[in-house]
């Protein structure tokens, strides 16, 4: 498959009308959950829809959404004015004005509701647990007019093949134990949208995502070869899968946001990573289609992974095609690629950005931080980069970094491959103004936010030195609002290791590291490097063993006309703070 996505206009058409009339079917019934009304002890004597209904409800209707109110029409005026009838034609013209303008404000209200609505459903789709069994969805599949054929099981060569969002939405009401290791085929022409409810059997299905805790998907994850499939996206405002295994294989997907439910702050493709336990590491390419981009204001998503857990590995190289501005605002630390990497955590990420409108990362809840690729790396993950960054990065009240909010013994590479946005090969580079925004008493950083070592460069704590190299780096200008400690590389640098270590940084920098304080009054401690270094007390019982630590920087910066260089090596030995 290709890297990048085509929007063929067919498509773009076709995947349109689907989501009108899914939200058409969804206001048709009073809707009843799956679990309170079908489990896999229900009879097989369930009363099928209506054929009528079934069309209707072929491309279902909004993200976890109940029912929905009808979108009001703005009301314009047809009337033809007559030029020899001036104050009728004055008259006119004001009653078709007023008119316009109340249908604007109602079909504004109605998305504002339709917006609010859809994050309290998610709320309650997100407490469902699937209850069928796989035969059971097998035979509503086939007995129900509406579901006809979207979903079919071959036990034989476990294939499991889905059509429409009718079939994915009614696979993922199935227990996860019974199709974990089957290949999902996906079949469509007209793409999957699982922003709404599935009528089946009587019954209104909502999308739960693939996989649980117990049983993380770990099959193949494929789109049909014989078809069209492969040219159509996935639309959703809940993560595809619950959890997902590294073991699992995953074609190319295509995401698309919904026209009506633009705002989630949920993943787009997984909740949960789980490590599998063998070694595998997951490899995944995730596109955002342009579709819809002409009918949404406002686009928000909740990155690509909610939480890595511990020791799980992944690849992902995402690539942002959407024209409109776009979010990542997540529930607790905030990341385009990541939310939080549990210890051990491994992630390979590359970012291809083919727009030129923002891409921003928020973190919203309280204490919870912000990265552009990651808000949060425990001990011992690693984060490998490539392509270029997020160009805005706030945090109202926790740690805010151009790639990582914050990181407690973690470590940050550079892949060396073809750079992008115009950087040369094997560096990363940065937007051409990165803007940064942390809370009052955290930290602002060009890389990290707020970085913490408590141990030696290796897992055995030997001592060994953790490196940055700026060289593999291309910095433009960053500006920062907010935040107590800022600074180019971290906005506050802790070592706190009881074993001798060294923080080094060094390199050839094509350009000075430029960082520029938007608000004085928000910023306390600004450094060019490192707004604040920081250790243990003098009173603590490891002070002795901390001075021990070191902090190395070396490097040459060659900005156009400046002739600039770095002292060869400056080597600050750490001095506890006095007591207070």
């Amino acid at each position: 498959m290709q890297g990048k996505m085509a929007e063929p206009e067919d498509r773009r058409k076709v995947q349109s009308r689907a989501g009108q009339k899914t939200g058409q079917t969804a206001r048709k019934h009073q809707k009843r959950t799956a679990r309170q009304e079908l489990t896999e002890k229900d009879s097989e004597t369930e009363e099928t829809g209506s054929a009528e209904q079934g069309s209707e409800t072929e491309k279902t209707g909004s993200a976890e959404k109940e029912t929905q109110q009808d979108s009001k029409d703005s009301v314009k005026s047809s009337s033809q004015i007559d030029d020899t009838a001036a104050s009728e034609s004055a008259e006119q013209k004001t009653e078709s004005q007023a008119a316009e303008n109340d249908g604007q404000n109602r079909q504004d209200s109605s998305d504002a509701e339709n917006q609010a609505d859809a994050a309290s459903v998610a709320a309650d789709a997100g407490n469902q647990t699937p209850t069928l069994t796989l035969k059971k969805a097998a035979q509503l599949a086939q007995s129900d007019e509406a579901a006809k054929d979207k979903l079919k099981v071959d036990a034989t060569t476990q294939t499991i093949t889905v059509t429409d969002g009718i079939g994915l939405i009614l696979l993922s009401n199935v227990k996860p134990s019974e199709y974990k290791e089957y290949t999902i085929n996906l079949v469509t022409t007209s793409g999957w949208d699982l922003t709404g409810t599935a009528e089946v059997a009587g019954t209104a299905y909502s999308f739960l995502g693939l996989g649980d805790d117990a049983d993380p998907y770990e099959g193949k994850f494929e789109f049909d070869t014989k078809t069209v499939a492969e040219k159509f996206s996935i639309t959703t405002t809940k993560a595809l899968f619950h959890a997902l295994s590294t073991k699992a294989k995953l074609d190319l997907i295509s995401f698309s946001i919904s026209a009506t439910f633009s705002i989630t702050m949920k993943p787009l493709l997984a909740e949960k990573l789980k490590n599998s336990g063998d070694g595998t590491k997951l490899t995944s390419t995730v596109v955002l289609s342009d579709l819809n981009s002409d009918r949404i204001q406002e686009a928000a998503i909740g990155g690509l992974i909610g939480t890595m857990e511990k020791g799980s590995s992944a690849e992902i190289t995402f690539t942002n095609n959407f024209s409109n501005s776009l979010k990542v605002s997540g529930e607790s630390h905030t990341g385009l690629f990541c939310n939080t990497m549990e210890p051990g955590a491994s992630l390979t990420a590359t970012f291809k950005n083919n727009v030129k409108n923002t891409v921003s990362v928020e973190a919203t809840t309280s204490g919870a931080d912000a990265g552009g690729f990651v808000g949060h790396m425990a001990a011992d993950s690693q984060l490998t980069i490539a392509g270029t960054s997020a160009a805005q990065v706030s945090s109202a009240s926790g740690n805010a970094g151009g790639l990582v909010g914050s990181v407690t013994d973690g470590k940050i590479s550079v892949q060396a491959e073809k750079g992008e946005n115009e950087a040369d090969a094997g560096k990363f580079a940065f937007a051409d103004t990165l803007t940064l925004k942390a809370g009052s008493e955290k930290a602002a950083g060009g890389l990290i936010g707020a970085y913490s070592v408590t141990k030696g460069g290796t897992n055995d704590g030997t001592g060994n030195s953790i490196s940055y190299d700026l060289s593999e780096y291309e910095f433009h200008s960053i500006d920062v609002s907010g935040g107590k400690d800022v600074g180019g590389l971290f906005g506050v640098l802790k070592n706190t290791s009881t074993s001798s270590t060294t923080v080094a940084v060094s390199g050839k920098t094509t350009g000075a590291i430029t960082t520029n304080v938007t608000s004085e009054s928000e910023v306390k401690n600004l450094g060019g490097l490192i707004g604040a270094y920081d250790t243990v007390t003098s009173t603590d019982r490891n002070s002795a063993a901390v001075m021990k630590n070191t902090l190395a920087i070396k490097g040459t910066s060659n900005a156009a006309d400046s002739d600039i260089r770095a002292v060869p090596q400056v080597e600050v030995k750490q001095v506890p703070r006095m007591a207070e």
